[in-house]
């Protein structure tokens, strides 16, 4: 099981506040609205929400065929659906190694792909960056950036998905201090 999904096993079916509840079909969750959300008064304290990991960056990402795309980058990159939502579906948030990420349907934008750049560049940090790529090769993918280690110690590889955006898949593969490798290390 996912690390960020342990908690809610542990925890019942309904959410706080009694505008929501969660049904489970196997492995399976699914969010259902029962009410108009009540915000709660902020405590001052962090709060834990099972929808939306902490400490971490939860990047957006748009795709033009939002079931194409899950269906992708589950079969190709190994990522594994959380939840979707809508009807039909508009979106999903899906674990990328121990990452997150929201991927969005917009078929009105234009993609990397259509654009003929790209428009940002994610990384996902793994334990078996090699078995990765050789996966994600075998499955068809466009490989841009065989794998290879970086002067600062990273063993990556990049890749383009099927709507063109770039993907960095990375494992650390030695401890180097910025400055190791002609970086400059900004005073504080």
């Amino acid at each position: 099981m996912h690390p960020l999904l342990e908690s809610a096993t542990a925890t019942s079916a309904r959410t706080r506040g009694g505008n929501s509840a969660i049904q489970r079909k196997g492995t399976r969750f699914t969010a259902i609205r029962t009410g108009p959300a009540t915000p709660r008064p902020y405590n001052g304290r962090m709060t834990t929400n099972r929808s939306v990991p902490t400490d971490t960056v939860l990047p957006h990402i748009m795709y033009q065929n939002i079931a194409e795309a899950i269906a992708w980058l589950t079969r190709v990159f190994g990522f594994t659906e959380h939840y979707r939502y809508g009807a039909p579906v508009s979106g999903s948030q899906m674990f990328a190694g121990k990452a997150c990420i929201m991927i969005k349907g917009a078929p009105d934008q234009a993609s990397p792909s259509q654009l003929g750049y790209g428009t940002q560049s994610l990384t996902i940090f793994l334990d078996n960056v090699a078995a990765h790529y050789d996966k994600t090769r075998a499955a068809g993918a466009t490989v841009v950036e065989e794998l290879h280690e970086t002067v600062y110690g990273e063993l990556q590889y990049g890749v383009v998905d099927l709507d063109g955006h770039h993907w960095l898949f990375s494992q650390h593969a030695h401890d180097l201090s910025p400055d190791a490798w002609g970086a400059t290390i900004a005073k504080r």
